[in-house]
């Protein structure tokens, strides 16, 4: 599966795909944050980086999502658009606003015959995972509808530790040229 921009494949070790959810509408008075629905950029958004994984060939076995409305319609639209079967999207209410503890104890948890697992979440849980794996890079912003894309040199996901990313890239809606140019599908 390729993971850097130039396409360069991993065939080997584990790969992990972190997405932020799409853009969210603001809460109304007395709403619960959980309950927060995309609203359309956020659906545009998700559904143009769903499709550039698609073409990249970044298709995990196993995607997990937080259970709050907003990561749930994330994930369902990135399952559709990657074809996975319903099975191999599982949600969670731990994953809700999850902390790096959290979100590291998801991903080493994770079965050993998935070698790719794409995780659907909430910053500031997101960003700092991205930072703790993929350290010395600088992960400086996770926007909403991102991706950040890890390939790891180990075997199993519970030997996953600070900074053993081997390849990693960074994808935001603005980084497509179709979402650049105001050309939204």
């Amino acid at each position: 599966m390729p993971l850097n921009p130039e396409g360069r494949r991993g065939d080997r070790g584990l790969q992990l795909t972190l997405v932020r959810h799409g853009h969210a509408e603001s809460p109304a008075a007395g709403d619960a944050d959980f309950d927060r629905v995309l609203d359309r950029r956020g659906l545009t958004e998700v559904r143009d980086m769903a499709r550039h994984c698609l073409a990249r060939g970044d298709v995990p076995q196993l995607l997990r999502a937080s259970a709050a409305a907003r990561t749930r319609q994330t994930a369902a639209v990135f399952a559709q658009v990657l074809d996975l079967p319903a099975d191999r999207l599982l949600l969670g209410r731990e994953l809700y606003l999850a902390d790096l503890a959290s979100l590291l104890e998801t991903v080493r948890s994770t079965a050993p015959d998935v070698r790719h697992l794409m995780l659907v979440g909430h910053n500031p849980g997101m960003i700092e995972l991205a930072q703790q794996l993929a350290w010395p890079r600088r992960v400086e912003e996770f926007a909403t509808a991102a991706i950040f894309c890890m390939r790891f040199a180990v075997e199993a996901w519970q030997d996953l530790r600070p900074g053993t990313a081997v390849d990693a890239y960074y994808r935001s809606p603005a980084d497509l040229p179709d979402l650049r140019s105001g050309n939204r599908r």
